[in-house]
């Protein structure tokens, strides 16, 4: 064969493939982004999607280095190599394995409604001397550090019996008061939980009092103690809830001290990042990701002031490549936001191109700079927004799905970050109910969560974050069971509406 021609093949396959597997799409929803599996595919390319699907059905597998390598050419075994797994597909009717059972409705844990109510930051464990723990076991809590929003009012916190479960025990519980005030801050809780022969988990809850009043971020302590039935105190046995202001006192992340500076602060005008009084004003995108649909000619960004909102401000905004050209697939856009005293939200539109063509989804930055003198940038003050590609997606309705059928998290992460996605639709509010079962990883291993994702206009990505509990047991890897359930809207579950989470020594 003339070399030209076999480069024409060579070219070519990647095209037959996809145009080959529409017959096997039409009956599979969109799988794994391949940009979640490999480091060098750009999130929203044109071939993010596809890339994902055929690592999902088993027919492009990316190289040893573990990238996708997606403008290297492919040989002829390569090719010979896709096309037989794509012949196995095709003879299996399109079908892949299987995904994860759906968790049973009658197993699903009641803990708290909502991530935001138990979100933690990631901490290492109580330093103090932990007792040696027998048969019985001893108490403790998952994490040392928790947070909670002042105005969700109640905070509810597992103890967990650890290291041995053998007879009944108790032990007590109560709130001391950090920072935070009793009965201005919060409610006293104090009590005894009882446990029974082999029961590892019991809960109790504290009143959190949304006080109206702008101030810094807030502490108190949560304390165990006085166990019996031979049980013993295990670290971390105290652990610090920080209440987060809601009032416009403080910016995310503040510590409790009036004096003290926001650790997440962004960069300000400079570049260079610094630390913000806590009353500072703040400018910032309301979320990381945005999504419009191909056709839907704008796309409305929103940027949000935090801390004091007493005088004006300005920050200016633009947008850049990373997938999407400016002038080919949207129109490129900069300029200032001017925020009035007690302004706390403006918007900005962006336009998009129906260019007719099937090219996949594409994506363009948007960035904010040169906060005015006395305010500065926080996180995200970058943000990426999809246009997703009409051709190439059902229209009138959109699916949630996991962004992977696996994520894996090491034990001395203490937290796992979970990605759910919503695709086609991205027009309105719609929302997504989420539960974790233990698989085989028990309540000893993580604390169990479940809620309500809600995803505003254009939102497109939302994260759900599962505490780990380090111990100094090599257990090996275990499981956790994920499941979407319950969409609102015009929305319903994607293929990957289960995934499990694996927790590694």
């Amino acid at each position: 064969m003339p070399k030209g021609s076999l480069r024409t093949l060579v070219l070519s396959a990647p095209f037959l493939i996809g145009v080959s597997l529409g017959s096997v799409a039409t009956g599979i929803a969109a799988g794994t982004l391949g940009s979640s599996i490999f480091p060098d595919i750009p999130q929203g390319s044109y071939y993010d999607e596809a890339a994902g699907e055929m690592n999902r059905l088993g027919i492009m597998k990316g190289f040893d280095d573990g990238k996708f390598h997606a403008n290297d050419y492919i040989t002829r075994g390569q090719m010979a190599v896709m096309f037989q797994r794509f012949a196995q597909t095709m003879n299996n009717g399109g079908s892949v394995s299987p995904a994860p059972s759906p968790v049973s409705s009658s197993s699903r844990s009641s803990s708290s409604s909502s991530v935001s109510s138990s979100s933690v930051s990631s901490s290492s464990s109580s330093s103090s001397s932990v007792a040696t723990a027998g048969d019985a076991g001893g108490f403790q809590f998952s994490l040392d550090k928790f947070q909670i929003g002042e105005g969700s009012k109640k905070f509810e916190v597992a103890v967990i019996r650890a290291k041995g479960k053998k007879g009944s025990a108790t032990v007590q519980y109560k709130l001391v008061a950090g920072t935070a005030t009793e009965n201005e801050d919060y409610n006293q809780a104090t009590g005894t939980l009882s446990f029974g022969d082999g029961e590892t988990v019991k809960k109790f809850s504290a009143t959190i009092i949304d006080d109206k009043i702008g101030e810094p971020n807030e502490t108190l302590n949560l304390v165990l103690s006085s166990p019996t039935g031979g049980t013993v105190l295990l670290a971390p046995s105290t652990a610090t809830l920080t209440i987060l202001d809601n009032d416009g006192g403080c910016t995310t992340n503040c510590t409790s001290s009036s004096s003290s500076t926001s650790s997440s602060s962004s960069s300000t005008s400079g570049g260079s990042s610094s630390s913000v009084a806590a009353n500072t004003p703040q400018y910032s995108f309301t979320a990381n990701t945005f999504g419009v649909n191909e056709n839907g000619g704008t796309v409305t960004v929103t940027v949000k002031r935090t801390g004091s909102t007493s005088s004006a401000g300005t920050v200016n905004y633009a947008t850049s490549n990373a997938g999407a050209t400016a002038g080919t697939h949207y129109i490129s856009t900069s300029g200032t936001l001017s925020f009035a005293a007690g302004d706390t939200t403006k918007t900005f539109t962006v336009g998009v191109t129906d260019n007719q063509t099937i090219d996949g989804n594409k994506s363009f930055i948007i960035t904010l700079s040169s906060p005015s003198s006395g305010t500065s940038l926080a996180t995200p003050s970058t943000g990426q927004v999809t246009i997703i590609d009409n051709e190439n997606a059902s229209s009138g309705s959109g699916t949630f799905k996991f962004s992977n059928t696996s994520f894996t998290v090491l034990e001395s992460a203490q937290i796992a970050y979970i990605t759910v996605q919503r695709l086609g639709n991205v027009d309105g509010t719609v929302s997504v109910q989420y539960t974790s079962n233990s698989g085989t990883a028990s309540l000893n291993d993580y604390t169990a969560v479940s809620g309500t994702l809600t995803f505003a206009p254009q939102e497109i990505v939302k994260t759900i974050e599962v505490p780990i509990v380090k111990d100094t047991v090599s257990e090996g890897t275990e499981t956790v069971n994920l499941l979407l359930s319950n969409p609102v809207g015009p929305m319903t579950l994607g293929t990957i509406y289960t995934a499990v989470l694996n927790i590694s020594d």
